[in-house]
């Protein structure tokens, strides 16, 4: 495919009704891409590839010329059935430009939530739901969201617990009931955890450090923000590789009193209502969605 020139990340367009793939940038005449290039497009598994064509074509590359120096920047602003059938539903794409071809991608986020959604309504037809947590100690809260999804028919499945304490884990292991066989037990700083070692879930849970998080920690260490503490600052940089590695539909966290984390993450709280309550026959998720707007300080909250 050659050396890439360059990779970009993109919004669709949309013009008259059509839905169209933009792309203006002078590394498409470094591609080869330049002004009135008539363009062919071809499906390759979960690709789209454009490349340069002399066979007549609807689409060719336009141009934008600078008022100034009259110099004519590159422009793709197309669509047709092919371009139609890749970009189906989404609203992101990636672009990379090669010499010769440019390779069309759904965004990798974009593709990560249908796969997340996908999962969760699969395991909710099943009746079951796969869990995991973070920063678990003694697994209090383990228990409580384990015992909560079974109250409401759901089969839990607890795939894995992390906490850097190890006698903390051990105690979780021989008393905890969300505790199974199937668990895996992770010792570790979630800045140390290996992603490789981690499964998809459907419901992850997790609560920063207090030590440090929290007004009564930052208090007691005489700090004014997390990031002085010297062991709980950067749990927030392990937290968010573990958060796309495991890509889970439902995140709860304890919310620390005067203290919010706004993860976006792109998930849309909007899909969250439109994926779970209109289709997910668990009358779990209702409650669950309506905290989504929710300003309490203290207690759990949950987004998508």
């Amino acid at each position: 495919m050659g050396e890439l020139i360059q990779l970009s990340y993109h919004k669709i367009k949309e013009r008259r009704g059509h839905r169209r793939l933009y792309v203006e940038s002078w590394a498409l005449q470094d591609g080869g891409f330049e002004k009135n290039v008539r363009l062919a497009f071809e499906r390759d598994g979960d690709m789209l590839i454009a490349t340069p064509t002399d066979a007549p074509s609807r689409n060719s590359v336009s141009g934008r010329a600078n008022k100034y120096t009259g110099k004519v920047k590159p422009v793709i602003d197309v669509y047709n059935d092919v371009i139609s059938s890749f970009i189906g539903t989404t609203d992101e794409y990636s672009a990379e430009i090669y010499e010769g071809r440019i390779v069309f991608r759904i965004h990798h986020e974009a593709l990560a939530q249908m796969e997340r959604e996908s999962r969760l309504l699969e395991h909710l037809d099943q009746g079951r739901i796969t869990e995991a947590s973070l920063f678990t100690g003694i697994g209090v809260s383990t228990a409580a969201i384990n015992e909560g999804l079974a109250n409401e028919g759901l089969k839990p499945e607890l795939a894995f617990v992390c906490d850097r304490s190890e006698p903390y884990l051990s105690v979780f292991k021989q008393n905890n009931p969300a505790y199974s066989p199937l668990t895996k037990l992770f010792v570790s700083s979630m800045e140390e955890l290996e992603t490789k070692f981690l499964p998809l879930v459907d419901v992850l849970s997790f609560s920063l450090p207090c030590v440090g998080h929290s007004p009564a920690g930052k208090a007691a260490r005489k700090i004014k923000s997390a990031e002085l503490h010297p062991d709980a600052a950067t749990a927030l940089f392990g937290l968010m590789r573990v958060l796309k590695a495991t890509n889970a539909s439902c995140l709860v966290s304890e919310t620390l009193l005067g203290h919010r984390i706004a993860l976006r993450m792109h998930w849309s709280r909007q899909n969250w209502r439109e994926c779970v309550i209109q289709h997910s026959k668990s009358p779990w998720m209702k409650p669950m969605a309506d905290q989504l707007n929710g300003e309490s300080d203290g207690g759990l909250w949950l987004c998508l």
